[in-house]
């Protein structure tokens, strides 16, 4: 609003000031003194005589450091809640506030208007919690109580969501032996997953004997699903792994919490160790029996015996025969 009148050192003993103020025919209203220091700081005392009008207005809480319906990955160790008027302290009790019924085991004052309610011990695993102050359960220094014109309580619903999604099922088991060829990689997830960043670079497939990455040659997340699909270019006789990244712009739920791919077997994957980490496989490609590329060209000198071309290979393990 417009400042009506202000002093600085107006009163007669030249170190406090005095404010005369009349409330002008169709003035009236709600009117603040604001108190600030020239220079310095200390204590001060407001003093205000001859107000006739009624100081009778509801208190009411207008801000909180939870929005209603927000949803956090981690438990709020604290909860600060800002009223409209400055608070009665004497007024003030922790367990006024509770969450899920349960009292706040205790309260601090920021300011004279906010109140910091101490929750973090009231957890209990994700899930839906309602927080509320009763009506009446807190008074301003007029004596005026919360929501006493409405006899509602305050309140706000909040979510804890601290799980990250798992994979369910995997289209490649770990040791499976597959033939050579196009690779197509599926999975699905717990949880509807964020895709904002998430894209092929975050699925990577490397080869053992060679150690080198291979690209995949197409992504595919389906939301309405919860499905992956990623295809590769033909794969070799070799051993490889297979990783889904778990991270920040890796594969991660909604709201942040990242893949809880380890243990990768049995699935659901992370079983026993609730961490965000990569899910990965090991698996194998081999050739049982292949046809040998022709046509065959001898190589000098003539009669050596020696032909091309030759057909690559691995043994993927001992006793394994290829043919």
């Amino acid at each position: 609003g417009a400042p009506v009148a202000s002093n600085d050192n107006g009163a007669a003993d030249g170190r406090n000031a005095v404010l005369d103020f009349t409330v002008p025919a169709g003035g009236a209203g709600t009117y603040r003194v604001r108190v600030a220091p020239v220079t310095g700081a200390g204590d001060y005392t407001v003093s205000v005589e001859g107000a006739s009008g009624s100081a009778a207005v509801a208190l009411r809480v207008v801000g909180s450091s939870l929005a209603d319906g927000a949803v956090v990955t981690a438990f709020p160790a604290t909860l600060d809640v800002e009223f409209s008027a400055p608070l009665l302290l004497t007024s003030l009790e922790a367990a006024a506030l509770t969450v899920e019924g349960a009292p706040a085991p205790g309260v601090s004052l920021l300011d004279a208007r906010t109140a910091r309610f101490d929750i973090g011990a009231l957890a209990a695993g994700d899930g839906a919690y309602h927080v509320s102050l009763a009506a009446g359960a807190v008074r301003d220094i007029r004596g005026n109580t919360l929501n006493e014109d409405t006899n509602l309580e305050w309140g706000l619903t909040f979510t804890l969501d601290s799980t990250g999604p798992v994979v369910t099922v995997s289209s490649i088991a770990p040791g499976d032996i597959l033939p050579p060829g196009p690779l197509t990689f599926t999975a699905s997830f717990s949880e509807d997953l964020a895709t904002a960043g998430l894209d092929a670079g975050d699925v990577v497939l490397l080869d053992q004997f060679s150690g080198t990455v291979i690209p995949a040659t197409s992504f595919a997340y389906d939301p309405a699903t919860d499905q992956l699909t990623v295809e590769f270019p033909a794969l070799l006789d070799g051993d490889y792994t297979l990783a889904l990244l778990s991270g920040a712009t890796g594969f991660r739920d909604l709201v942040g919490n990242p893949l809880n791919g380890a243990p990768s077997s049995p699935l659901p994957s992370g079983q026993g160790d609730p961490a965000g980490d990569d899910f990965v496989v090991v698996f194998s490609v081999d050739t049982t029996t292949g046809a040998y590329p022709v046509p065959l060209e001898g190589k000098a000198p003539a009669g050596s015996l020696i032909y091309d071309p030759s057909a690559p290979g691995a043994f993927h393990a001992e006793g394994d025969t290829d043919s």
